[in-house]
């Protein structure tokens, strides 16, 4: 949640357009899910699987906390 925290304040910074917190809170997930991704494909290429690993559990757990954040009204 940390590093979803930090990227959702980057996200209020970079934005133009006016956001609830709900979107916010999904943007910053979704960037936060982007730099998963390039960090497996990068653990990938060097063959670390335990990393691969804890790369993988963390998408999982954001794709959930997308789904919740999406979902609750």
């Amino acid at each position: 949640f940390n590093i979803a925290y930090m990227q959702w304040h980057r996200v209020i910074a970079q934005q133009g357009k006016k956001m609830n917190l709900r979107e916010q809170y999904i943007e910053a997930l979704n960037h936060s899910l982007d730099g998963c991704y390039r960090d497996f494909d990068y653990y990938e290429s060097m063959g670390m699987q335990r990393f691969m690993d804890e790369v993988e559990a963390a998408i999982d757990s954001l794709k959930q906390q997308i789904k919740d954040a999406e979902q609750a009204s």
